[in-house]
């Protein structure tokens, strides 16, 4: 029967070890996905868990299972080092009562040992009372580590709803949050600290559906559009905070499709383009805040010809675009019509675009001021300056 026993007790008590590793790898795991400082709260615990509870929940529970059948002198050895490890995890478990976190748990974590630390001086022989209160110590500790950091009151995933606060009065609330299991799962809202709505969102098992609204703090409404699956889905609008239309644009599944227009403050039109699944298709304008236009360009699967006007009308420059980098031959202009630079871009990589080959730039009256060459966005060889009047004023060689 003692052999029988002490079997149970060691398989228990690795049962406990390993959710007790478990737990710390959780707690860092967690950690790291909230917040990567190296050494953080939950960090401290697993680590306090190792080296105090550990031995602690060990020695308890061994001296629960065999402290009747310990002569006088091991049981007092037992008794003297349990108590030591006692008195620490009750100043740990002291402290969290105090700051008001991990209280349940914690609680039956420190509660569990301490009963199984009388039963070993006291000479109990209570073994199904050993078997519950182990089973109940490895429950909590499995949920402790399914709550992890994610649950504020640290036992288990969240469920139901769950508010945040600016203060520790709890008063003013931050946000409103409704989960299933520790998924997001209802309305989530968010709010400013004078109590105005801020974001309202919904999710269904941690994926954002239906309608999204965002809003001022002085409660205009910001943003409104879609979710579908956690992507944006069919329109989407911005408001300015005077509660007149900043952009209308379409999405499908994310990917801009559709027309999309940007509006001034005012309510003048500010710009409007059309997109083909993610890429601009067809004329692009945009206009100056007195309707003038600003610049224009006809997209064919993304490239085009692009043309900038000064508000006067004339052109200011002109070249091609390639999924909006600069591509070809490119030319300025002054807003007296006359050439102010001229020379070639090449793409260079997928985001962005430089200098290439012989560049040339103008003063206003025509004249020459400066030309050279351009290997790949790096001046080489010899680069020449003028001044208005066509003397040369500098000359600089930058290598091959």
């Amino acid at each position: 029967m003692k052999t029988s026993t002490s079997i149970s007790a060691r398989l228990i008590l690795f049962g406990i070890l390993f959710l007790v590793f478990q737990s710390f790898e959780a707690q860092a795991f967690f950690q790291t996905e909230v917040e990567p400082e190296p050494h953080s709260i939950p960090f401290y615990i697993g680590f306090l868990s190792l080296v105090f509870h550990l031995p602690f929940v060990l020695l308890s529970f061994f001296f629960a299972v065999n402290g009747r059948f310990y002569n006088e002198r091991k049981h007092a050895e037992f008794k003297t080092g349990t108590a030591i490890l006692w008195t620490i995890n009750s100043l740990f478990f002291a402290i969290l009562l105090y700051r008001e976190e991990y209280v349940y748990p914690a609680a039956v974590l420190w509660g569990v040992p301490t009963v199984c630390f009388i039963s070993g001086i006291l000479r109990w022989k209570l073994p199904l009372l050993n078997w519950l209160l182990s089973t109940f110590y490895i429950v909590t500790l499995i949920l402790l580590v399914l709550g992890g950091i994610r649950n504020e009151a640290g036992f288990g995933p969240k469920d139901g709803v769950h508010a945040t606060y600016y203060d520790s009065d709890l008063k003013q609330i931050e946000s409103v949050q409704v989960y299933d299991f520790g998924l997001l799962d209802g309305n989530s809202e968010q709010y400013y600290q004078n109590g105005q709505l801020k974001t309202r969102l919904i999710y269904h098992l941690d994926t954002l559906e239906g309608l999204a609204e965002g809003y001022y703090e002085n409660g205009q409404l910001k943003v409104r559009y879609q979710n579908e699956n956690n992507e944006i889905h069919g329109l989407y609008q911005y408001y300015h905070e005077n509660g007149k239309l900043a952009t209308k644009q379409w999405f499908q599944q994310g990917i801009l499709d559709g027309m999309q227009e940007t509006y001034y403050p005012t309510g003048q039109l500010n710009s409007e383009c059309a997109y083909q699944n993610g890429t601009k298709e067809g004329t692009c304008l945009i206009y100056y805040n007195s309707g003038q236009i600003e610049s224009t360009c006809t997209y064919e699967h993304g490239v085009g010809t692009y043309i900038a006007y000064y508000e006067n009308g004339k052109i200011k420059e002109k070249g091609g675009l390639n999924l909006n980098r600069r591509e070809g031959l490119w030319q300025t202009y002054y807003p007296n019509d006359s050439l102010q630079s001229v020379g070639h871009y090449y793409l260079k990589g997928p985001k962005r675009s430089v200098k290439h080959g012989l560049w040339e730039v103008y003063h206003p009256n025509g004249g020459l001021k400066l030309v050279g060459t351009y290997v790949y966005g790096v001046r080489k060889g010899q680069w020449f300056k003028y001044f208005e009047t066509g003397e040369e004023s500098d000359a600089r060689d930058f290598g091959e």
